[in-house]
């Protein structure tokens, strides 16, 4: 239902425009992705309602600095029908 997203050197610049772009694509993609949510620099952005700040939890993965955290509605297991991006 949920898949974490890990961003090299998360700490630099380029790991953070990189985590910013797997942000956007997840957003732009969120019908066909079945998407709830994205949390990413300890941030909830919500599919149903406004990004909001989230309470410090007191490390760099806990708060979602070293990875983009992209959860799902799920959709149970491939059928074989499923059409992925080429």
């Amino acid at each position: 239902l949920a898949v974490d997203v890990m961003i090299p050197d998360w700490d630099t610049p380029a790991g953070k425009a990189l985590g910013d772009r797997i942000l956007k694509f997840a957003l732009d993609n969120a019908a066909r992705f079945g998407l709830v949510h994205v949390i990413w620099q300890q941030t909830y952005y919500p599919i149903d309602g406004p990004a909001h700040a989230m309470a410090n939890l007191g490390s760099p993965d806990a708060n979602h600095y070293t990875h983009v955290h992209i959860a799902t509605s799920g959709g149970g297991y491939p059928t074989g029908s499923e059409h992925y991006l080429g």
